[in-house]
């Protein structure tokens, strides 16, 4: 099974919530892996500037790729982590959800 991820938020010098989630998420996938399962690590080309900031590859069964559009990698799941699904025709798609706390002043929660 191919499984891809957009990565993109990643591309940052001091990734913040979901791009630690991403890296968190690769390296825990990196670890489980079986051996019929490959994972790509898809990047916004609209990014392409910051590709410094790309991860490195986790293992063997990881690959990366620039997306834009019409051009992407063949995959059976894609995960959106920030709420983004690329339209990719034939892929299941897996969006990630974003969950926002504020402390309440005491007495109302």
């Amino acid at each position: 099974m191919r499984i891809a991820i957009d990565a993109t938020p990643l591309m940052k010098p001091a990734p913040t919530g979901i791009g630690r989630y991403v890296r968190c998420l690769v390296q825990a996938l990196a670890g489980t892996a079986r051996e019929d399962e490959e994972f790509i690590l898809c990047y916004r080309l609209s990014r392409f500037s910051r590709r410094a900031h790309r991860l490195p590859l986790p293992g063997p069964r990881f690959s990366s790729r620039w997306v834009q559009g019409a051009f992407h990698p063949r995959a059976h799941v894609v995960h959106g982590p920030d709420g983004r699904l690329f339209a990719w025709g034939g892929s299941a798609g897996v969006s990630g959800l974003r969950l926002s706390c504020r402390r309440l002043p005491d007495g109302l929660a």
